[in-house]
């Protein structure tokens, strides 16, 4: 696969256009309007070699999926990327730097379907310090980011996206979050769910947001698959879709909904083998896709079909679509 690895006069200045225009699209549309102009859209991004990150743009609502070219969109300096989306609004998450040190927020603008390669980045903005980041929004322009100072405790802060950034509340710990590597999900309704790694394996935290804060109302068990050590986790209102690479490799996924403060999960089930996944449910879709690092720098994709009467999904074929590390998908 191709890699676009400069920027033409004529791609600057689309960019620049679409930056210019990114505030009003921000605040003036409506969720609803945001979402009918890029339809099933997702977004990739993952780290390349020397620090560079890059995004895919998916086109989802087909079988398969319908994968765009790979797009620079950090050059040096980027390690560990996270990324959420709301119809045209993207926002993104890194660290600089390969342990506990600056994390930086970035939004950006995608165009219709018909456009797979363009996402309009604004300039990136410092927002903690830490590591191994992970950012949810929701159909308000709501996000919550969570991450780890390697201090064995989960941290956040809330936002709200302004134009081209982000204005954050305080930092704050995670109520009872005692781990690393946090992956959040948020939806419409305010509701938080956050998986991460801790002492005994996958550990989970289910709470809602009130103002710049998330009040804990629950807590999951952890995955039973062989002390989990990396999670990822999705919502599609009040479904919930996690998934977890355990120590042997192997892939788990499992499905449940949000009732009563908690999450209720169905029984989970091998799908794969790898490391470092990442799920995401297509907007106005059932369909899954999930993304992972596979032996020798391959990254793989698995897409699925939610079952939201059993809780389960069906997998199709997975294939490799590009090279590097940590991906991370979002819809």
């Amino acid at each position: 696969m191709g890699y676009i690895r400069g920027r033409t006069a004529a791609g600057v200045a689309l960019a620049v256009t679409l930056a210019a225009a990114l505030t009003a699209v921000v605040v003036l549309r409506s969720p609803q309007q945001a979402n009918a102009a890029v339809g099933s859209r997702l977004i990739e991004v993952h780290q390349g070699g020397d620090g560079d990150l890059w995004y895919h743009n998916v086109a989802g609502g087909t079988s398969p999926p319908t994968w765009g070219g790979s797009v620079r969109y950090v050059a040096g300096g980027g390690f560990r990327p996270a990324v959420a989306a709301n119809g045209s609004v993207v926002v993104e998450a890194h660290q600089r730097g390969t342990g506990v040190g600056e994390l930086a927020a970035m939004v950006g603008l995608r165009k219709s379907d018909s456009d797979l390669d363009t996402v309009a980045w604004y300039s990136d903005q410092t927002f903690a310090s830490g590591s191994n980041p992970s950012i949810a929004v929701n159909a308000s322009g709501t996000i919550v980011v969570c991450y780890d100072k390697a201090s064995n405790q989960v941290y956040y802060r809330v936002g709200i996206v302004a134009g081209g950034h982000v204005d954050w509340g305080a930092e704050q710990t995670l109520e009872n979050a005692a781990g690393v590597t946090p992956s959040v999900a948020l939806n419409d309704s305010g509701l938080v769910f956050v998986v991460f790694t801790g002492v005994m394996g996958t550990s989970e935290f289910t709470g809602r947001l009130s103002g710049n804060t998330i009040a804990r109302t629950g807590s999951t068990g952890g995955m039973n698959s062989r002390k989990g050590t990396v999670g990822s986790v999705a919502v599609r209102q009040n479904t919930v879709v996690e998934v977890l690479a355990n120590v042997s490799g192997e892939l788990w996924y499992r499905v449940g909904a949000f009732s009563n403060g908690d999450v209720n999960f169905a029984s989970e089930g091998l799908y794969d083998f790898g490391a470092n996944p990442s799920i995401a449910v297509e907007p106005n879709t059932r369909k899954v896709i999930e993304v992972h690092e596979g032996g020798d720098g391959q990254l793989w994709t698995h897409p699925g079909m939610l079952n939201f009467t059993n809780n389960d999904i069906s997998w199709g074929t997975q294939t490799q679509y590009d090279w590097g590390a940590k991906p991370a998908i979002a819809g």
